[in-house]
């Protein structure tokens, strides 16, 4: 329903962080995050990835520092059973005119 969008888009419904495989589209790992992120608010630099959330608190994720609370292999499976694989599509290479 459209309330339950706002609450998820609010926060209100818990946020998820998934690791997922680029080439097979597969949801390998994911974690529960405090808040929201905002909108084109990550970036990676220097082997971590930084998030801006809705609290306007910033976390960064690396291999070092408090772990975030990993999602169990039967939420993992539920995700996987709902998520849409897209196909990687190959680039062409526009030829050139002579």
């Amino acid at each position: 329903t459209v309330q339950k969008q706002d609450e998820a888009f609010r926060g209100e419904r818990g946020a998820k962080l998934m690791v997922v495989n680029r080439t097979s589209g597969q949801i390998e790992k994911g974690y529960e995050l405090h808040t929201t992120p905002v909108f084109d608010g990550m970036i990676s630099a220097y082997q971590k990835v930084y998030v801006s959330m809705s609290d306007h608190s910033l976390i960064c994720l690396s291999d070092k520092g408090e772990d975030l609370k990993g999602l169990s292999e039967e939420e993992i499976q539920s995700y996987r059973k709902n998520a849409v694989i897209l196909p990687v599509k190959a680039v062409n290479k526009k030829k050139k005119k002579k």
